[in-house]
């Protein structure tokens, strides 16, 4: 079982190594946080960073919202889907590419990142069922709920290929061999990281 002293020394050891929350993510909260938070603001945000405000657009314009037309610009999309969909789509993606691609052999960051997008999907089909007005709040969190993992394979690339080898040698879940090899799971290491980076108790719990 993970100490809080584990998560603190995994947490310090990697000082350096771990990604940063980018500019972009700390505006995003900055304006969501907010008490007055309008749709320009967002939309302002976004237009320093081409690249993130095309991955939004994307995946807003994909089959998973099912608009009857294009959505072409951020300001169109957070008008139509709502400024907190918008936003937290844009936060998502922004925390996510904050992470270098360095995660040891044994890792496969196309297939963390199948299962974080397939997560985040089913959030928030879910909260539609459940809870409508917290649907995209679930697709953020599905899109982050594996984030202690891309952490600890980015800062310990061979103590997390040491951890897939005790996966398949002892038939463990990830969890298990986590703590066997770091004394804490990657769910106690990503609930701490976004607490670090200031994102709100909606993100943290689920994580942990």
């Amino acid at each position: 079982m993970e100490t809080q002293s584990g998560i603190a020394e995994v947490l310090a050891g990697a000082s350096g190594r771990l990604a940063t929350l980018p500019g972009v993510a700390v505006r995003l909260l900055e304006v969501i946080q907010g008490p007055h938070a309008e749709v320009q603001e967002i939309a302002d945000v976004l237009a320093a960073d081409p690249a993130l405000s095309a991955e939004v657009l994307r995946l807003v314009n994909s089959s998973l919202y099912g608009l009857p037309r294009p959505i072409t610009t951020v300001r169109h999309a957070a008008t139509y889907l709502g400024l907190n969909t918008v936003a937290n789509l844009a936060l998502g993606f922004a925390v996510i590419r904050s992470f270098g691609g360095n995660g040891g052999e044994s890792f496969d960051q196309r297939r963390f990142w199948q299962h974080s997008l397939l997560t985040a999907m089913a959030g928030r089909q879910l909260g539609i069922l459940l809870a409508a007005e917290q649907a995209e709040d679930d697709f953020c969190r599905g899109l982050l709920h594996d984030i202690g993992v891309l952490a600890l394979a980015q800062a310990w690339p061979a103590r997390y290929t040491q951890v897939r080898q005790t996966m398949r040698e002892r038939a463990w879940p990830d969890f298990e061999a986590e703590a066997d090899v770091f004394g804490c799971d990657h769910m106690a290491v990503g609930s701490r990281l976004v607490e670090v980076w200031n994102l709100p108790p909606a993100f943290s719990v689920p994580i942990a």
